[in-house]
């Protein structure tokens, strides 16, 4: 019998083993065509230059409301971890002086080269020579201006931090050349726990991100349990309870293919860049300012497109191919160990979402009916034209309805998704996508980190993101950088 079961397991993983195979080549035959598709686009038409954009006028006073109010970091109302005091010295860090024994995760070696986190001059690439970054004969930096000299600012105040500036790093990950793409890539092959680790190894929120700054970013799940922890929520159900009976019901040679770290979740994520590619952020200063999302970023980012975003200003507040105007400030309390990050807040009473100024539909923190009445949401901020008449002709109104059923009115919840993030070196911050969900009836509080975002301002160009994965396959592996595969449900 024990033969019979272990041969079939057998059959089952060669079996998962070949649907894997087949399923990589064919994500990586659609990549090639993508990317065809994308060089024609880049080779017939220039990328629309961003332009200098105003940031909204912030709140001439605090306005509060349920995530608390502006003067502060969205207030997700769960319990925070005790902030352990972030241990500095002038001048920062050196053998003679090196960080606290007790700072765990700066005396761990993140990718196994023999050299500790705190002394690693690429902490998250195997280097075990050290070579120090090669800058350009021509002093080029690799980021704009803007963003160079906040880097440059923020470690000058804070030369104990872990972030390191362009001319920190080592020529293994350097921001001057197409290494840093390995920083990049480490975090997206690293699990869940180790990405967390990453997060409070840098410990601090670390320099913003430069006025009219452009960037790109591989949206990236946390864990499938968290994910599936969102529904449990929703429909009032123990904790656990769908993802256990997942694991035993489905076979982990398939849970790992389906996991936040399988081939195919991971293609889909590359994907998924076609609708969202990251941020536009024209932060004016190392304290704050505005951001916009990045949506639909090929059709909206060339020339030929742009009288249609000049029709539409009140999708495209910014001027430019993206649109959900928010706020940039660096005073967020993490969840994960309560020191500070960096918060994209995009809480309605900051006059965050889609529509001009003082008139918003909010995505990110509204009701659930209220996200479900999305066209109607819309429909209020169009502004005349054609796209607004439709918008407001279309009667659709689920959360409408839901509304009218008693049940599932109850289970309606507040929500709120912000961004807590955390800059690593140079042109690349790791963020955590926070959802808060409240529900009055039961007095409900809850926290997720349901996600990550690595962002990189170094090549904002999402063809050139896909042709070095594809001519690259091996830093992409999470081998490449000491790491076990972070595959399975956990």
């Amino acid at each position: 019998m024990e033969c019979r079961m272990a041969s079939e397991r057998w059959g089952m993983r060669k079996l998962v083993d070949q649907r894997a195979r087949q399923v990589r080549k064919s994500a990586r035959m659609a990549i090639v065509s993508l990317l065809a598709v994308l060089g024609v686009i880049a080779s017939s038409v220039a990328v629309v230059q961003a332009e200098v954009v105003t940031a909204p006028p912030k709140p001439p006073r605090p306005i509060c409301g349920i995530w608390g109010c502006t003067s502060e970091a969205p207030d997700l109302g769960v319990p925070i971890p005790k902030a352990k005091p972030y241990p500095t010295r002038p001048g920062g860090w050196s053998k003679d002086n090196p960080p606290p024994r007790g700072e765990r995760l700066a005396w761990s070696d993140f990718d196994s080269d023999g050299v500790p986190n705190w002394n690693d001059n690429c902490p998250v690439v195997p280097n075990r020579d050290q070579k120090p970054a090669v800058k350009p004969g021509n002093g080029k930096v690799p980021v704009n201006r803007s963003a160079h000299l906040q880097a440059e600012e923020w470690k000058s105040d804070n030369p104990s931090a872990m972030y390191r500036t362009a001319a920190e790093v080592g020529e293994a990950c350097s921001s001057y050349n197409q290494n840093w793409r390995r920083t990049y890539q480490a975090f997206r092959a690293s699990s869940n726990e180790r990405k967390k680790d990453i997060f409070r190894f840098l410990g601090q929120g670390g320099p913003m991100f430069g006025a009219d700054t452009l960037m790109l970013s591989v949206p990236t799940c946390s864990t499938v349990p968290n994910l599936v922890s969102i529904l449990e929520v929703a429909l009032e159900l123990p904790v656990g309870s769908v993802t256990n009976a997942v694991k035993r019901i489905v076979p982990s040679a398939l849970t790992d293919h389906l996991s936040c770290s399988g081939p195919f979740v991971k293609f889909m994520q590359d994907v998924g860049m076609l609708a969202w590619a990251g941020k536009h952020l024209y932060t004016p200063t190392n304290n704050g300012g505005a951001i916009t999302n990045r949506f639909v970023p090929i059709p909206t980012e060339v020339p030929q497109l742009k009288p249609l975003i000049d029709a539409m200003p009140w999708l495209f507040p910014g001027g430019t191919g993206q649109t959900v105007q928010g706020q940039v400030r660096r005073d967020a309390v993490s969840t994960i160990d309560g020191r500070n990050g960096i918060a994209l807040d995009w809480r309605k009473v900051s006059d965050a979402g889609i529509g001009k100024p003082g008139k918003r539909y909010v995505v990110t923190d509204q009701k659930l009916t209220d996200l479900f009445n999305i066209i109607k949401g819309l429909g209020r901020v169009a502004g005349p034209g054609i796209d607004g008449q439709i918008l407001r002709a279309l009667p659709l109104a689920i959360g409408d309805a839901i509304k009218a059923i008693p049940p599932l009115k109850r289970l309606d919840a507040n929500y709120l998704v912000y961004d807590n993030c955390r800059a690593m070196q140079e042109g690349i911050w790791f963020c955590t996508v926070q959802l808060g969900a409240k529900r009055k009836a039961t007095n409900t509080e809850l926290a997720f980190e349901v996600g990550w975002m690595p962002f990189e301002s170094l090549d904002p160009s999402i063809a050139n993101h896909y042709q070095y994965e594809l001519t690259h396959p091996w830093d992409t592996n999470a081998r490449r950088y000491g790491l076990p595969p972070a595959l399975g449900m956990n």
